[in-house]
Parts: C-alpha cells; sequence; structure tokens
C-alpha cells in the first residue's frame, strides 16, 4: 500500500513538473521570438541602400540593444560592419548558411549557431533588399536569454519532488499503518482466541474422555451414572466456550459483556466438583458471597486457577476460600519466585511447561471486573492466587 501511495504521488509530482517544465520553455521560448525580432528589425531599418551603395546610418549608436547583443551586417559575401567585434558573431560557415537562408525569404529568421569563440548564441535574421533583391544580411545575437533562471527551475522542480516523494512515502506508510492497524489487531485477537480455547478446552475434554473410557467400562456403575457425569461435563464445555467468545466479542468491540448477581461462593463450589473434590480444601464465610459479575467468565477464572493450582501444587491438597467479593486458591509446591510474579501474567509465558496462558486470562477477567488478581507465598511454602472483584458501582453493566 504505500508502494502504491508513494508511487501514484511520484508519477503525478513528475507529471506536473513535466507540465511545468514545458509551460516555461514555451513561454522563454515565444518572448525570445518576439524580442529578438524586435531588436533585428531595430538594426535592419537603420540600414539602407542609397546612391552610394550600402549605408548603415546610426547604427554606432548601440543604446536601443541590450548590452549582451551582438549584431552585424554581411554584404557581398563580405561582413561590413561587427559590433562588439567579429570574433563574437557566427563562424564562417554559419554566417553562410545564415546568408543561403535569406535568398529564399524576406522574414525574420531564427538560428542557434556558435561564434568564433566557442559559445553557443541565438540569432535572429532578416534580409535588407536593394532593388528587389537581397543586398545585405542583418544579424542581432546573443547568449539565451533566460537560460540560467530556466536551469534554476528545473533543479527546484528536481528538488522538490523528490523531497515530497519521500514525504509520500513517509506519509503512505503512516496511513497505511493507521489503515491496517485494526485488521491486524482482530487477527491477533482471532489467533489469541484460538490459542485460549485450546488451552481452556484441553483439561474438560480430557475428563470428559476419561469418564467415557474407564467408568463407563466399570461393571458397577450403571450407564446412567456415565451419562451423567458425562453430560455434566458436555454442560461445563457448552459454559466454557460461550464466556470464551464472550471475552472474544468483548475484545474486539462487537458485544458488551453482561453482568447480574450471582452468588460466589456456590459458582466456586460448583466448579470444584468438576475436578477431584478430594483434591480441595474449601472454606468459606458464614453469610453468602453476592456479587455483580459474568457468570461464564468468572467461572472460567475459578477453573483456570484450580487447573494451575493442581499441575504445580506438587500433588498436595489446594485450599480454596471464598470471602467477600473475593476468593482464592493456595497450593503447597514450588510456587514462583516473586521477581517473576509479574511477567507470568502476560500470555505465553508459563511458570513450567504450560502455554502461559492461564494466569493471563484471569488478569483480564479481573480486569474487566475492575478487580485486582495477587499472587503470594503461601505460609509453608507454595501460591497463593486471590481473584478480588471490584465493587458494583465501579462497573458498568
Amino acid at each position: 500500500m504505500t508502494v502504491v501511495f508513494a508511487g501514484t504521488t511520484v508519477l503525478c509530482l513528475v507529471v506536473l513538473a513535466v507540465i511545468a517544465i514545458r509551460v516555461d520553455t514555451s513561454e522563454r521560448e515565444s518572448r525570445i521570438a518576439t524580442e529578438s525580432a524586435q531588436q533585428v528589425s531595430l538594426v535592419a531599418d537603420q540600414v539602407q541602400f542609397g546612391t552610394h551603395g550600402l549605408e548603415l546610418g546610426a547604427l554606432d549608436q548601440r543604446t536601443a540593444l541590450p548590452d549582451d547583443e551582438v549584431y552585424g551586417v554581411v554584404s557581398g559575401g563580405k561582413i561590413v560592419l561587427a559590433s562588439p567585434s567579429q570574433e563574437v558573431l557566427p563562424t564562417d560557415a554559419g554566417l553562410a548558411t545564415i546568408v543561403r537562408s535569406m535568398t529564399t525569404t524576406t522574414t525574420v529568421a531564427r538560428f542557434v549557431l556558435p561564434t568564433s569563440t566557442g559559445e553557443v548564441y541565438r540569432w535572429a535574421a532578416v534580409p535588407v533588399l536593394d532593388l528587389g533583391r537581397v543586398g545585405a544580411v542583418v544579424i542581432v545575437g546573443g547568449p539565451t536569454p533566460g537560460a540560467d533562471e530556466h536551469r534554476s527551475l528545473v533543479s527546484f522542480l528536481t528538488g522538490t519532488v523528490a523531497l515530497l516523494t519521500v514525504l509520500a512515502a513517509l506519509v503512505g506508510h503512516a496511513v497505511s499503518g493507521l489503515a491496517m492497524r485494526p485488521a491486524l489487531r482482530s487477527l491477533e485477537r482471532q489467533e489469541q482466541f484460538l490459542v485460549e480455547a485450546s488451552h481452556e478446552l484441553r483439561t474438560p475434554l480430557a475428563r470428559l474422555s476419561l469418564i467415557l473410557d474407564v467408568e463407563g467400562r466399570d461393571p458397577a456403575l450403571t450407564d446412567r451414572d456415565t451419562i451423567d457425569r458425562a453430560a455434566a461435563q458436555v454442560r461445563g464445555l457448552g459454559d466454557l466456550v460461550t464466556g470464551l467468545l464472550a471475552r472474544a466479542r468483548a475484545q474486539d468491540g462487537r458485544a458488551d459483556l453482561e453482568f447480574r448477581p450471582l452468588r460466589l461462593d456456590q459458582l466456586v463450589e460448583a466448579q470444584v466438583r468438576e475436578y477431584a473434590p478430594e483434591r480441595f480444601r474449601s472454606s468459606a464465610d458464614a453469610a453468602p458471597s453476592v456479587v455483580t459479575g459474568n457468570p461464564e467468565l468468572l467461572a472460567q477464572a475459578v477453573r483456570n486457577l484450580l487447573e494451575n493450582a493442581l499441575r504445580y501444587g506438587g500433588g498436595g491438597v489446594v485450599d480454596v476460600t471464598v470471602g467477600p467479593r473475593s476468593f482464592a486458591v493456595a497450593d503447597h509446591g514450588p510456587g514462583i519466585a516473586e521477581g517473576l510474579r509479574a511477567e507470568v501474567r502476560n500470555a505465553g509465558v508459563g511458570a513450567g511447561s504450560g502455554t502461559g496462558r492461564g494466569l493471563a486470562i484471569v488478569e483480564w477477567i479481573a480486569e474487566v471486573h475492575h478487580g485486582t488478581l495477587h499472587l503470594t507465598d503461601t505460609p509453608g511454602g507454595g501460591l497463593t492466587a486471590t481473584l478480588t472483584l471490584g465493587a458494583t458501582d465501579e462497573r458498568t453493566p
């Protein structure tokens, strides 16, 4: 896109520059033609043929011509007058060309010929008639007027085109970056959604596979037991996908998250039951913990913290505590060094062999609930992750 924008700009600038140069050249040529015709006519008016032959009149007075103009009179194949000197007139070959052309015209003719000193001048010539035939030729010439100004114009336009080309490339790059940025962000969000979906779906799919593979073969269990547990896992998968889609749409600006009052203690208890309950030790305040939030996202946050605790907790019991507008998951594993706790919150950075998406998702869920995620040491060793939700009036439903 930048190349197309810059290329189009360069093409337009070059066309405009060429037009400007051609217009300047045409106007300059027209002006030179008019001025040279006037000057050669002025000199020719003072050259006459009388009873005594060629009369040059007052040609010695050159005040009517510019200082850098030269003129001469050729008659009978000889230079009869040269001002300021014969060296500044055209060469013999050039003079012969001018005289020959005067035999076929009675008007002003123009030439570009070198002088005897090697300089190239513009010349205007006109015949002077004697009894109906060409008796003499008057020539007037000089350096091309306006040549320096024309070269300056060409240089200026060339430099301007080059400068504007660079500016066009920079502006095109900036504009294309701004135009492509939303698309790139959308692609990044889609990629992030796919990665997070695979991360979140991995554990429930493994549990469902285990139920169908192991418990389905156990003759002590009825088919109804297996079906009921599998159905619960499927419902959990549906809730998980709903949460993932809600998050993706919210980040993409296509939908607002739905917040409603819910029992945080019941939500946490339901997620604990989905795992191995014997691995968890739960405690809660006597009063119900009622919060306003998005149930799918909060369930996703609970699942991520429970899964991290089971995976990195060293195989011990995991303590789950629910308080007013908060819940904490504490394991008794090796924990995470304090200097690494900020880093493991970033997507793609894991504390062990994981993908590093779990805590990043929980961090985002805490932010949309105007809450915080704190990682602290568990007394006796391990890591405690505490998610605290913001007050109800701090959030836009």
